[in-house]
């Protein structure tokens, strides 16, 4: 249950329609609830946060993400949501959650 809210979540994020902005942040917390989840809602919704200018919000996300997944950091958000961020607005703010508190890890290259 968990991937799917999560994934509907960030089809709503990224579809950008304003109205499915709030839908998007609703489901993305619900992802982030479950005990077994990924770091995708927990960054999805810092994101949206970002978008909205909220840095509280941000930085609660990424502290609630770090105390869940202790390694992740930017580089691996980068290489692992490549796929789905990738010419999407949202793609520029990965940049940006450094600045609000996600390590930045070490830069690879991402083999094509």
């Amino acid at each position: 249950m968990f991937a799917f809210k999560t994934l509907l979540g960030i089809g709503l994020m990224l579809r950008g329609e304003p109205d499915d902005l709030s839908t998007a942040r609703m489901h993305l917390r619900e992802g982030a609830s479950f005990e077994r989840t990924t770091y995708y809602p927990f960054i999805g919704a810092a994101l949206l946060a970002l978008r909205a200018g909220n840095s509280d919000e941000v930085r609660i996300w990424i502290s609630d993400a770090l105390k869940k997944f202790p390694n992740l950091n930017a580089e691996y958000v980068r290489e692992a949501a490549h796929p789905f961020y990738e010419g999407s607005p949202y793609c520029d703010y990965l940049d940006r959650l450094i600045e609000q508190g996600l390590p930045p890890g070490e830069r690879r290259l991402i083999e094509e």
